[in-house]
């Protein structure tokens, strides 16, 4: 395949496995704080806000991009992220400290909750969520403009779609997991998206595409934060550590499900891209509620003893 020029193969690997630091930075931070009480009922909430504001995102840099350029997109953007890093350094401080649970390894956690299945397979599952999902996102802009002939603009507010979703669905997840349970709603909401992506392999028209792509930023915010709920659940007295590990599962999945997808739209085509990531969500679906049986259960059932065992001196 060739690369364009300034365009190497390893770059949204680059690209995204950064982003995962930023992103889990913000979950720790802005999220985290909201975990011991309302998690529950207001994390999808949460979640589905900030990627109503990714698909909001979309559609104000179409509109950048198609009257003032693409570079203006850039700027404008640097400048909210500028002001929003102001606002949150000047509440951060008026938060209080977090409490503390012990002293240990900076890497004990860490090894601790990787070395359980019981934990492990909450973060795989979260991998492959950003292999299917973000590398489904990924590439539908490309498929509007090479399927529809949008324009930035268009683009912008087609994907608007996903993020409308995202926070639609956020709200709702709560309900819904209480009741058909978590694991349930995890399964049957990769299932939903792998058929949307289906779905957008075969029909070539507009408005169905759009519905696609809403049905799949509802699966990705019915799935997602389920799956955080649980791994917080699983974690409750380093909430923090798994939620930097579900992020970096995430994130880290999306580097490779955005690099493979590029490869595989460059030889195959777009539909059978989306053919085979469909199949995949499906795939993950049906792992997942397999794998995951028990883990709402016991994540409810009592709360974990920290993971640190390091005595006090």
């Amino acid at each position: 395949m060739n690369t364009p020029r300034g365009q190497e193969p390893w770059a949204p690997l680059v690209l995204v496995l950064g982003l995962a630091g930023l992103i889990v930075m913000a979950d720790n931070w802005v999220v985290s704080p909201l975990l011991p009480s309302i998690a529950r009922t207001m994390g999808g909430s949460v979640l589905g806000i900030s990627f109503l504001g990714q698909g909001m995102s979309m559609a104000v840099g179409g509109t950048i991009a198609a009257f003032a350029g693409w570079r203006w997109v850039f700027i404008a953007y640097g400048i909210v992220g500028l002001l929003v890093m102001g606002v949150l350094v000047r509440k951060g401080r008026s938060l209080p400290p977090e409490p503390t649970v012990g002293r240990g390894p900076l890497i004990r956690p860490y090894r601790h909750l990787l070395g359980r299945w019981r934990s492990l397979r909450i973060y795989l599952v979260a991998f492959g969520e950003g292999v299917f999902i973000l590398g489904l996102f990924s590439y539908l802009g490309a498929l509007l403009v090479e399927r529809h002939g949008l324009g930035p603009l268009g683009v912008g507010l087609s994907l608007t779609a996903f993020g409308a979703a995202s926070v639609i669905f956020g709200r709702l997840s709560g309900r819904v997991a209480g009741r058909i349970g978590r694991v349930n709603l995890i399964g049957l909401a990769l299932l939903v998206g792998g058929v949307a992506a289906l779905v957008l392999s075969q029909v070539a028209n507009l408005p169905l595409s759009l519905v696609a792509i809403f049905a799949l930023g509802a699966a990705f915010m019915l799935a997602h934060s389920s799956v955080l709920t649980i791994a917080t659940e699983l974690a409750a007295q380093h909430r923090g550590v798994a939620m930097s590990l579900v992020a970096f599962a995430f994130m880290g999945g999306g580097a490779l499900g955005t690099t493979l997808a590029g490869r595989v739209v460059a030889t195959r085509g777009f539909q059978s891209y989306l053919f085979i990531w469909g199949v995949g969500l499906v795939a993950l679906g049906i792992a997942a509620r397999i794998a995951l049986a028990g883990a709402e259960a016991r994540s409810g059932r009592s709360v974990p003893a920290p993971v640190s065992d390091a005595r006090p001196s």
